[in-house]
């Protein structure tokens, strides 16, 4: 019997992660992800457990009628010790990338251009073309590392609630 309410618990795990995981996604469509919205979007799918008339409530609510102890455990292990911890984010210098590399490909461009003897036709269209290039790859190369780093972020946060599982599961075993 504990067998099937291990698996039973691990699917609703699963479900109650892709949500907290989804919530942050969303959430970093519209602002910066901080410690306090995660913290806060995490208290608001963790709510799925202990209110409504949810899939994971119902499960909580039958385990506390088949075995209270275990039942009072596992509700204590969700309303009182989930967590995150904070991350702390590397400071991002993608302003100065985001500005230096075009500057730095215009200069360039300016000095071959001057180099070569080219005229000022030539001087500005060495200088101008560099930078232009510059900037579309920049851009892309910046809005690629930040869709990492906060995909990096995202699953950092997700991976912190591992350790609740386990606990979980362990009360789930134990006779």
């Amino acid at each position: 019997m504990e067998a099937t309410i291990v698996n039973r618990f691990e699917k609703l795990w699963d479900d109650y992660l892709v949500s907290f995981k989804g919530a942050l996604m969303e959430e970093s469509q519209k602002q910066s992800l901080s410690y306090l919205v995660a913290k806060s979007l995490l208290q608001d799918v963790t709510l799925s457990w202990t209110t409504g008339y949810g899939l994971n409530c119902r499960w909580l609510d039958q385990l506390l009628k088949d075995s209270p102890e275990k039942g009072n455990l596992v509700r204590e292990i969700i309303t009182n010790d989930i967590s995150l911890k904070e991350i702390w984010v590397q400071q991002d210098y993608s302003e100065y990338f985001k500005y230096g590399v075009p500057i730095g490909a215009g200069v360039a461009g300016f000095l071959a251009g001057n180099i070569l003897g080219s005229g000022a036709l030539g001087t500005v269209t060495a200088t101008i073309v560099p930078i232009a290039i510059a900037v579309s790859l920049t851009n892309s190369w910046l809005k690629t590392n930040k869709e990492k780093k906060v995909e990096e972020l995202i699953d950092t946060y997700v991976n912190q609630l591992e350790k609740y599982k386990q606990s979980i599961v362990s009360v789930l075993l134990a006779d």
